[in-house]
């Protein structure tokens, strides 16, 4: 049992294209998963994107694309 959460983001982002500064809004979601007495239990990244130029770009997350689960944990007073 565990309380399912979606979070979105944006926010503005700063780069560089051949060495020309842009600008535009990055959109983020990711999932996760919360128990009672417990927290986190696992979260999921599900995508990171750059509008810029009217364009959707999808980002390389590196690391960020994927899942974070918990598999044990030891109750305390």
């Amino acid at each position: 049992r565990a309380l399912k959460v979606v979070c979105v983001g944006q926010g503005q982002g700063l780069g560089t294209i051949n060495g020309s500064p842009i600008t535009g809004w990055v959109t983020a979601q990711s999932t996760q998963w919360f128990a009672p007495y417990v927290g986190l239990v696992k979260m999921k990244s599900d995508y990171a994107n750059l509008d810029v130029f009217g364009f959707t770009i999808p980002l390389d997350t590196n690391g960020l694309n994927g899942s974070v689960e918990l598999r044990n944990f030891v109750q305390t007073p």
